[in-house]
Parts: C-alpha cells; structure tokens; sequence
C-alpha cells in the first residue's frame, strides 16, 4: 500500500491495484474491482494476475514507500518487473488548476529467449468511481496522451508511456464483459468514448533485444475536474521524483540498526492508512466486501488512540494534533463519540441500535481523553472535560460506568475492559487538569471505580478478570488490557492468574498457533476445534504481558510469531486461518501494525 493522506493505493500480490480511495476513508473508486496489466508476446497472451506466473515482491525503501515486485512467465518468455511509489509531496499546478495526486510505476519488461521480439503491454481499468457504476465515463484524451475516468467531483486519469492504441468500452452490462477482453487478441478497438458502467484499456509496444529489457512509465492521476490533470509532457515529470534505477534491481536501503528499520517500516505502512483530515483509519481492504457490503474504512476513536500513543512515544506529534483536531470537529460538542466516523468526521455506518439507551463505546471516547491527557495541548474543555463529567453520571449504583458496547462492539454490557479504560480516563484526565476541583473529583471517580472493579469484576477463587459482570464464564483477551492501562499494578496477582487463564483458555492448539479474541469467537469461524482465529493484537497483548512480567523470551516468541505471519512485504492482516495461517479479513489492519510496534518498544533493545 503506498499513501499521502489523500490519496491510497493498495496493491495484491498479482500485480493488481485493487484499491484506490481518494479522498482516503470517503470513496474508493475501485472497491474491490481492479487495475490489471497484461501481456502479449508472439501471439500469446496473459494477464499478470493469471496461476502460472512466478512472483516476488517486497518493500524497497520507506522514504518514499517503495514498492518493487517481479513476475516471471516462463510460457511467454517475459519478465515483468514494477517498482511503485506515491510522490511524498503534491504535484506543482498552474494557477488555474486545483491540487492533484498520482500514483507511479516503473514497468521494466525483460526478454527472457535468445530471439529480439516484440511484446505489448496492456493496462486494463475497471473503476467505480464514488463505488458506483452509474454514469460513469471514460474518454481517450488526446492533449493529456490518456484515458480520463471523471464522474462528479472525480476525475482519473490513466497514462503509459508510449501508448500506441486504446479502447472504452461498456462493462458488466447488456452481456458486454469490456474492453480487457478486447485485449486478449492483443489488439484494441479504438473506441474513443464510453459512458454508464465503463472500463478502458491501454497499450503499449516494445522491441526487444535478446535478453534485452525496456522501461516504462505509468500513472493514475487524479483530481476534482479534468482541468486539474494537466496538461504536460513526460519530460517534464519533476526530476526528483524518479525513482533510482537501483529500486529496479534490488539494491535494498541502508538503515542504522534492524530494529530502526522494522520501526521505519511498520511506522511508513501506518502512515498510508492516515487521512490528511486527521482520521486514522481502520483498515482500506476492500476484500472485505467480498462477505459484508461494508468495508473498515472508517476511523475507531479508540483503534486511533491506541495508534497514536506508538507515534507519540517515537517523537511523531503532527499526526496526533492533527487527529485531535479532527476529533473536536467529530465530537460536535457531545460529552461521547459513537462508534466510528468516515474520514471527514461525519458518522459512520454501524449496528448498534438506538432503541436500547445510548448506542456507544465508553472505550471509544475514554481512550481519547488518555491521549489528550498525555499531550497537554488544547482541546482540555472538549475532549477532557466535558467526557469525564458525562463519566461522572454515567454511572450506576456500584460505581461502575452504565452498561455500553464492548470492545468488540457485539454486546452490551459493563465490560472489565471498558471499566478499566474509563479509569485511566480518570486518572489521566486528573494529572493533566490545573483545576484543583476537577482533580479532586476526578481522583476519587478513579478510586471508587477501581475498589467497584476489584469486587464485581474479579473471580474471587481464581483471581482472573471476568468477561463483564453479567457473564463470568467466557475468558476474553480484552482482559489483558486492565493490566496496560494501570489500573491494577503488573504483579498484582490478579494480573498474572489472569495471563494464564488467558493463555491457557485462549491459545489456538495447531501448528499454527496464536492467541484467540475469546471463547467461542463467531467473526470468520472456521472451526469448532479452536476457540476462535488467531489475532495479531490478541497474540501481541500476550506478548506484552509477558514482558513487562520480565518474560522477555516468551515476548520475544510471540513477536516471531506474529512476524511470520505477516506477508513478505511485512504487512500485518487482523487475524489468520488457524490451520494454514492464511491472513483473514483485512490486511493491513492499521491497530496490528501498532501493537507491534508496542510490543517491539517493550522486547527489544532500543537505539
């Protein structure tokens, strides 16, 4: 995945761009279709995304994020290989023209025989721009030498370098399957102009030497109007936003010490799942949508929190000022957030219904009250003050906060985790205020919850951490968390008769291995024989729990673990298939890049 804040582009391992969102977290104009390229070559043909290619690919370099893949075809004799980039910095534009941003690959194609001949390239686009195929339109745009997909406030444009032919087609439609099948002759049509649900295609020929190669660029730029686009030239690309001929042929980046790098790398990936509004989003895969018509491109005030404190620690402010800033906007001047919110601050989509007290997650709100606390910045009156009095009321009989949605946001209740988040909300709020009442008030909240939280909420026979007070069964990872947010002290006994009741209840027993959400768990089940999918963060909980009991060779375990789980360009899905260790659900998921992030800070040596 590569990002500047708005723009995001995601890539599969087939050489696919599967996603691209611009604004990032308000549309996505492929929503699971795709950008493909194909090859002909002597009167055979494939698309890059076909079984019987051989492939590599891997991060190249983080500044810029630099991607570089490979793929090889023994069946046509060609060799493609693509580094890919999003410049760090917005393109310059004339006065008339409003900001764009773009997307670059380097397309190298190699010969593989012993023969000169010629091979073309073709690249297919299937957009859905503002996830619709409702009047849209594609058009061959002779000044700009591209294909323009533009719709409303949306406009692409798709160039390669020396294209010689082209095709708009009608797609998915009055059984017309578009312009890709046009290409598998490898020829093109030349049908200028297209409207409703379109595609395009775009080709360009080389002549290639034995075991010779040649170089080509290509681009998705996009705008609000056409204008915004261009036009210029290709010699005219700003010179220092090549990339080196290096990348191309893998010569990798000097870095100070490994650990710097697997920080560099896991903070470069976050990043791309950052919207300049200040929004950290979930995650942007949209292969979710495969199984829900809805995606996790939305941002989780508490996922953002839990983020945000990793940048922090490593000396990144201007993303968590921007965050809050953003959260004052979202907030509204309500005491609470809801659930989520779409990149621009307007409410998400979500299923907790209204009909049942206030639809909310305490955490949501009581983590970003932490976050605010430990940066002693602005935003004291509304993201302080006004959530910890709400805290105040929101209370019952015993002390604790009235029942609201867990961390997992299927089911209500009054949560161990939710109970321990709203106390360091106390806390925390407390050690920032300069008002004396507010933290005499505050303080006493934290040690009345905290004396509530030790008697309905801990096993009295066990010492482990309920689930919430209603169900006092299921063993949920989430209870890992009361000892991170301080409100019972590391060797506490509860602390460690719960690690263990976790571990041993929670572990998934395969070859695989991991650390399961909790007993039971229904979000992509694959099998009775196992508590539920192993998580990332889950897996990385434990592993911080062990470290800060002094356990560093079992951290150091579960931080392998969830490094061989990770794709080979270190991206890190939500959870994996507890047999095969295939990533399930999202990749990446922004919160897992944290959690290791975390978990790296408190096991390794640092510097």
């Amino acid at each position: 995945m590569f990002g500047n804040g708005r723009l995001l582009v995601q890539c599969d391992h087939r050489g696919n761009i599967r996603d691209f969102a611009w604004p990032i977290g308000i549309w996505n104009h492929l929503s699971g279709r795709a950008v493909r390229i194909g090859v002909w070559a002597e009167g055979g043909f494939s698309w890059l995304d076909a079984a019987r290619w051989e492939r590599s690919h891997r991060y190249e370099s983080v500044d810029p994020l630099v991607g570089v893949e490979t793929h090889d075809s023994p069946e046509l004799g060609v060799r493609i290989e693509i580094a890919s980039w999003i410049p760090l910095t917005p393109q310059p534009a004339p006065p008339e023209q409003g900001r764009s941003d773009v997307f670059r690959r380097r397309v190298t194609i190699r010969n593989l025989r012993d023969q000169s001949r010629e091979v073309r390239l073709f690249v297919t686009h299937d957009f859905r721009l503002m996830e619709s195929d409702i009047g849209d339109c594609a058009l061959w745009h002779p000044v700009l030498e591209g294909i323009v997909h533009f719709k409303g406030s949306v406009s692409i444009l798709a160039r390669l370098e020396g294209s010689d032919q082209f095709a708009c087609g009608i797609t998915e439609f009055a059984d017309l399957e578009g312009t890709w099948r046009d290409a598998e002759d490898g020829e093109l049509s030349g049908n200028p102009i297209a409207q409703g649900s379109v595609d395009s295609t775009i080709r360009s020929c080389v002549r290639l030497e034995p075991h010779g190669s040649s170089l080509l660029n290509y681009e998705l730029r996009v705008g609000e109007r056409m204008e915004d686009l261009g036009p210029f030239g290709w010699s005219e690309l700003p010179e220092g936003e090549h990339i080196r001929e290096s990348l191309l042929v893998g010569e990798g980046c000097v870095v100070p010490s490994h650990a710097e790098a697997d920080d560099a790398h896991d903070l470069a990936i976050i990043r791309t799942q950052i919207a300049n509004t200040g929004a950290v989003l979930a995650a942007n895969d949209s292969d979710i949508m495969e199984t829900n018509r809805a995606n996790y491109s939305y941002c989780w005030p508490r996922d953002a929190a839990n983020v945000l404190h990793e940048l922090l620690d490593r000396g990144h402010r201007d993303e968590a000022d921007r965050f809050l800033a953003w959260a004052e906007r979202a907030i509204a001047g309500k005491p609470f957030f809801f659930q989520k919110y779409r990149a621009d601050g307007t409410l998400g989509a979500t299923w907790h219904p209204w009909t049942i007290g206030l639809p909310i997650q305490q955490d949501e709100t009581a983590s970003v009250v932490s976050l605010v606390a430990l940066m002693s910045g602005p935003h004291y009156d509304s993201l302080i003050r006004k959530p910890l009095e709400f805290f105040l009321t929101f209370r019952d009989s015993k002390g604790l906060p009235l029942p609201s949605y867990d961390l997992w946001e299927e089911r209500r209740g009054v949560h161990a985790h939710t109970v321990a988040t709203v106390i360091a909300a106390f806390r925390d709020g407390a050690q920032a205020t300069e008002d004396h009442d507010d933290r005499q008030r505050w303080d006493e909240a934290a040690q009345e919850m905290t004396a509530a939280f030790r008697k309905h909420l801990v096993c009295p026979d066990t010492g482990r951490i309920f689930r919430n007070t209603d169900d006092r069964e299921t063993i949920d990872a989430a209870t890992l968390l009361v000892e991170f947010l301080g409100v019972l002290p590391n060797n506490d006994p509860i602390i460690v008769a719960n690690r263990a009741a976790v571990q041993s209840a929670l572990w998934v027993d395969t070859e695989v291995g991991g650390l399961a959400r909790y007993q039971g768990d229904y979000y992509f089940r694959v099998s009775d024989d196992v508590p539920g999918n192993p998580w990332i963060i889950t897996t990385l909980w434990l592993a911080q729990s062990y470290a800060l009991a002094g356990d560093k060779s079992r951290a150091q375990e579960l931080l392998a673990w969830a490094d061989r789980y990770a794709d080979e360009t270190g991206v890190l899905p939500e959870q994996v298939h507890p047999f095969t260790g295939e990533p399930l659900s999202v990749a990446p998921l922004t919160w897992s890049h944290a959690e290791r992030l975390r978990t790296r800070r408190l096991v390794l040596p640092q510097g």
